[in-house]
């Protein structure tokens, strides 16, 4: 065999092994956005969570700010089968969140499986005294992101790739 063609045989097989390689690590997920949280002032805000499959489930949060700069994100939130996971928006994330924000609460493996998402927003002091919430249903995302597994407590599946 010329050594052209052996070089040739090998460049198209590393071709071929990155492109199986590429296209087995890419997955689709689920991703629910929020598109505006504001924390300014004297408004709050929180989200909750529903978890509608038979099986527990791990998520992550991604904050942007209005830029589209990604501000803050957690991985490892599990919510329980048939679950709800609630709490103010800033407990879903380590780091302190700017007066607004956009939310997206995303699988952090491949997934058919919806789950829905409340925002509540609320002022509770002050004048223009209110309350209001909105449902945010999950639509197909891609991603070749690889995530370490989430503690194992509660002890349940871990999303491995």
């Amino acid at each position: 065999m010329s050594k052209k063609r052996a070089v040739l045989i090998i460049l198209l097989s590393m071709f071929a092994l990155l492109s199986f390689a590429s296209s087995a690590l890419s997955w689709t997920g689920k991703r629910a956005e929020i598109p505006y949280i504001t924390l300014k002032g004297d408004w709050w805000a929180g989200i909750s969570i529903r978890n509608n499959t038979d099986t527990g489930r791990w998520l992550r949060t991604v904050a942007y700010d209005a830029s589209g700069t990604v501000v803050a994100s957690k991985n490892c939130h599990y919510v329980p089968a048939y679950g709800n996971l609630t709490d103010i928006i800033e407990n879903f994330f380590d780091d302190a969140l700017p007066d607004r924000v956009a939310v997206y609460v995303e699988t952090m493996a491949a997934s058919t499986n919806d789950f829905t998402v409340t925002m509540f927003m609320g002022r509770t002091q002050g004048n223009n005294q209110g309350f209001a919430f909105q449902t945010y249903s999950t639509a197909d995302f891609e991603s070749d992101a690889i995530y370490l597994k989430c503690g194992l407590i509660p002890p349940g599946p871990v999303p491995v790739l």
